[in-house]
């Protein structure tokens, strides 16, 4: 950072202001997390050395224009071109603070619950938040928190082994409820979840069935649980070929792996078959998903509400070498990350990027694959989305199992991330023949000789044997040869040279 020789301005350089502030539905959080991008910024680039006026003229300009009409409405002691920016954002903390009800603010800390899908990170940090608004005492706080824990844990095994521990600690409490949750992770990722492979195509699945498959003993499996729990036992028997029975209607329409019915996924007949359609390693060429289109793209059935024309397709916008186009935008403040779909009409946020579950509308609208398999929606909220100064307010729609984020045509265009262009106009090409006819006539030649000088170590090129020409071509190759030599441009050897 260096100083301007005609002031004491500071040149920043590579350090962007914040977002602008969106006071919106939730003014308190929203002007919580502004005030912590906004005071970060100030310290980065040394904000405190310039003038107020400059300081305070910056701010405004970083708030929209709700917030510009509420900064007009305070009252302040000092006039306009002596105000410093400590007032204004004491007046805003004023403004948050008597947005909050500390009494509703402790119903909602007793009342929240680790949602299904929820990381307990997630969990874990709108407590603290909840908790820094509830005005709970420095020796009550942490007591208070892992008792909220305790109670609104989703998983009831992590519960039980809470309340095994006496004098359970935050500290304590926090390490079991992390350790259960890698542990679940780890055991998903060790045994896979089943997975069903359906199909809707009719007909009779031939068996090859060999007189000592029926008599397969069953085996049987002991499972210890990691907390001591007695162990217990499963008996499964691994299918064979005449088990795999074609279903008689799919009403889902769900395309499967290798055609037969229902089974574990892991003894699927096709698991490690090669698709010849595709040349996939997982399903049989029959029930291919390759064969008809060249993508999968999950598709939208919107309600009678708001559209009833057609389908909505959600693919991802891509260019020509496959990268796919993404943006990172503002959600309510909040960053994250869009593939931009050109050809959606809703916006959608996948349940696992962290988004807050309990705040969700119910919504009508029906979400389904392209092969019919109909996406649970978990609801959806309206939120600003944020980027590069543009804001616009979208309803997300949350649907259950998605990892990635879809941004809708009409955000893509709002937020300035595609244009729309109505018709493209080529600009005419100068002709040059035309302009310049002397030019294009005859054999081009300099008017004086040319030195050409060569790096001392080049390698002139040679050939040692003739090229091939194809017989077709051997006319039209010596009449070529005729007209160099014609106008001088080679010279007919019959001897070696250098």
């Amino acid at each position: 950072m260096a100083k301007d020789t005609k002031g004491n301005t500071p040149t920043i350089a590579g350090i962007r202001p914040p977002e602008k502030l969106v006071l919106g539905s939730n003014p308190l959080e929203q002007w919580k997390l502004f005030k912590q991008h906004w005071t970060t910024y100030a310290i980065l680039t040394n904000l405190d050395s310039l003038d107020d006026k400059i300081q305070v003229a910056l701010f405004l300009h970083v708030i929209d224009d709700d917030a510009l009409r509420t900064y007009n409405g305070f009252v302040f002691d000092t006039p306009d071109d002596q105000r410093k920016i400590p007032e204004v954002i004491s007046k805003f903390d004023e403004l948050a603070i008597g947005e909050q009800n500390i009494t509703f603010e402790r119903f909602k800390f007793n009342q929240l619950t680790q949602t299904p899908g929820e990381q307990f990170e997630t969990f874990l940090s709108e407590l603290r938040q909840l908790a820094k608004s509830c005005s709970f005492c420095d020796q009550c706080r942490d007591s208070l928190i892992r008792d909220r824990i305790v109670i609104g844990i989703r998983e009831p095994e992590t519960r039980q082994d809470l309340l095994k521990v006496r004098n359970l600690t935050l500290e304590k409490c926090i390490d079991i409820c992390r350790s259960a949750e890698d542990a679940s992770t780890q055991s998903r990722t060790i045994q896979p979840e089943v997975a069903a492979c359906n199909t809707n195509q009719k007909g009779k699945a031939r068996s090859n069935k060999k007189p000592d498959q029926s008599k397969e003993p069953a085996r049987t499996t002991t499972f210890k649980s990691p907390t001591g729990a007695t162990p217990h036992q499963r008996s499964f028997k691994r299918p064979t070929l005449q088990d795999y029975k074609p279903p008689n209607s799919n009403p889902h329409g769900q395309l499967g792996f290798c055609g037969y019915s229902a089974h574990n996924r892991i003894d699927c007949p096709a698991r490690r078959a090669t698709c010849s359609s595709c040349q996939k390693i997982g399903h049989y060429h029959k029930i291919c998903r390759s064969k008809d289109k060249t993508g999968g793209v999950d598709g939208v059935e919107p309600g009678s509400d708001w559209c009833t024309a057609q389908d909505t397709f959600l693919g991802h916008v891509q260019d020509a070498s496959g990268q796919e186009w993404m943006a990172q935008i503002n959600v309510d403040g909040r960053p994250r990350s869009f593939k931009l779909d050109t050809g959606a009409s809703v916006t959608v946020i996948g349940e696992g990027t962290g988004v807050n579950l309990r705040n969700l509308r119910k919504s009508d609208t029906q979400l389904r694959a392209v092969g019919g398999r109909q996406l649970e929606v978990l609801g959806f909220f309206t939120g600003t989305l944020s980027y590069r100064g543009r804001s616009i307010q979208q309803k997300l729609y949350v649907v259950k199992g998605r990892t990635s984020s879809l941004l809708s045509r009409n955000a893509c265009v709002k937020l300035g991330l595609v244009a729309k262009i109505d018709n493209v106009q080529a600009n005419p090409t100068p002709n040059f023949e035309t302009e310049f006819p002397e030019l294009f006539q005859g054999l081009g030649k300099l008017e004086e000789t040319c030195s050409i000088k060569l790096k001392e170590d080049a390698v002139p090129l040679h050939i040692f044997t003739p090229r091939k020409i194809a017989h077709p071509l051997l006319p039209q190759v010596k009449k070529e040869i005729d007209r160099m030599l014609s106008q001088g441009v080679i010279s007919e050897m019959t001897e070696p040279t250098e």
